[in-house]
């Protein structure tokens, strides 16, 4: 007979085994729901079998003053970490492109429009590689599409996908680079290497690229980026977990080994499979993101941005019903030929806006679910103006939202 020990042991096992496969199936059931979406996205643009009705063409909207940033909110805690290792970076009009390169139908050459670029780095080890991230991607992106631009392609999504794998790796390299004292090197542009990142340190990546007509997500590591488009939940990424068939077969390739360490983790240590920085990781962790670039439609609601602190806790069909309702309740009717006022503010004053307090919302839920990681939301307005606002009444009262319960939204 087995000891009261054994038997107790037995049993832990088993409740170990059964939390792991119920986490391995609700990632694969995301993955699948991403794959089985993505390609009538990506092909919605090209597509002709797509009536306008279902997908309402938007013109080229630069001509009508809408290329303005879209209205965001942003929300960064350490929660119940020791470090705060989370980044975040909004850039408005960080990059103007031809119209020709951005999806606008019936533009002019002549016409151009503003990108927008919104960043959480979710950083691992330390903040540097993610503080790193924060100060650089971007501008390393704008140098990546001047040196891509010039050459001639008619597929902008082609060029999307190098030119941000062009930056995340050109960043990965500048992150393992070592210190150069101060002195001017070629890595560092003439501005002196004054940062060097050990070796240990990394950050994952998930960046959104919002113009008039489309919108650009690149991700690399476990942050996640989430559409709201028509009342439905759209993922835009998939997380690279080494629990992923795709990912722990090119980890194990590349000599590495998933061990199940509480969760399957690469060399029993790190819980995501791809990163900027860890080159103590090399080869197993690699920096290439997987990029979607897609077009606007007028039933794009909001886009939200997050670190694995909220999307551990918080699933993606309630995080977005939950911005959808916050912004609904407090969202301003918009006339159609006004500019938009920008609601990026900092974190004292962000909930004055319906972006800053859906964030903050679900920073609360998350917080309320348990969470136990540094969590950053954005929260991204996409809802366009239209003529039918423009003779509206006042908007709705704003309500106070109940906090919703743990048991409706893990």
């Amino acid at each position: 007979m087995k000891s009261e020990e054994e038997v107790v042991e037995h049993k832990q096992q088993q409740q170990g085994q059964e939390q792991q496969q119920q986490q391995q199936s609700k990632e694969e059931e995301e993955r699948k729901c991403s794959e089985d979406m993505l390609p009538s996205l990506l092909s919605s643009s090209s597509s002709s079998s797509v009536s306008s009705e279902d997908l309402p063409n938007l013109g080229c909207c630069c001509s009508l003053g809408q290329s303005s940033c879209p209205p965001y909110g942003t929300v960064s805690v350490c929660g119940r970490r020791r470090e705060m290792e989370d980044t975040v970076a909004t850039e408005p009009d960080f990059l103007s492109l031809p119209c020709s390169l951005n999806g606008c139908s019936g533009a002019s050459t002549s016409s151009s429009s503003s990108y927008h670029f919104f960043g959480v780095y979710d950083g691992h080890g330390g903040s540097q590689a993610a503080a790193y991230c924060r100060d650089r991607l971007h501008r390393v992106l704008v140098d990546e599409m001047n040196r891509h631009r010039q050459e001639e392609t008619s597929d902008p999504e082609k060029l999307w996908e190098e030119v941000m794998t062009g930056c995340f790796l050109k960043v990965d390299e500048q992150v393992r680079r070592p210190s150069c004292g101060g002195d001017a090197c070629s890595n560092c542009a003439g501005n002196g290497c004054d940062v060097q990142i050990p070796e240990t340190v990394g950050s994952t990546a998930v960046v959104a690229v919002v113009g008039c007509s489309q919108i650009v997500v690149a991700n690399c590591g476990d942050c996640r980026a989430v559409l709201s488009r028509g009342g439905r939940a759209i993922p835009l990424t998939v997380d690279h977990k080494p629990s992923r068939p795709d990912e722990f077969a090119r980890v194990e390739a590349a000599g590495g080994q998933v061990i199940n360490w509480d969760i399957p983790r690469i060399l029993g240590i790190l819980a995501m499979s791809r990163s900027i920085g860890d080159q103590f990781m090399t080869p197993f962790l690699i920096a290439n993101p997987e990029v979607t670039c897609l077009p606007r439609h007028d039933n794009d609601e909001c886009l939200i941005l997050a670190s694995d602190g909220l999307w551990d806790k918080v699933t993606n069909e309630a995080a977005c019903d939950i911005a959808r309702k916050c912004l609904s309740s407090r969202r301003p009717p918009r006339r159609a030929t006004s500019n938009i006022s920008r609601t990026s503010t900092s974190c004292e004053d962000e909930d004055d806006s319906p972006c800053g307090t859906a964030a903050s919302l679900l920073l609360k839920v998350a917080l309320h679910n348990g969470s136990k990681d540094n969590i950053t939301v954005v929260v991204i307005d996409l809802k366009r103006n239209s003529s039918s606002t423009a003779s509206m009444g006042a908007p709705p009262p704003t309500r106070t939202m109940p906090l919703p319960t743990s048991s409706t939204l893990s």
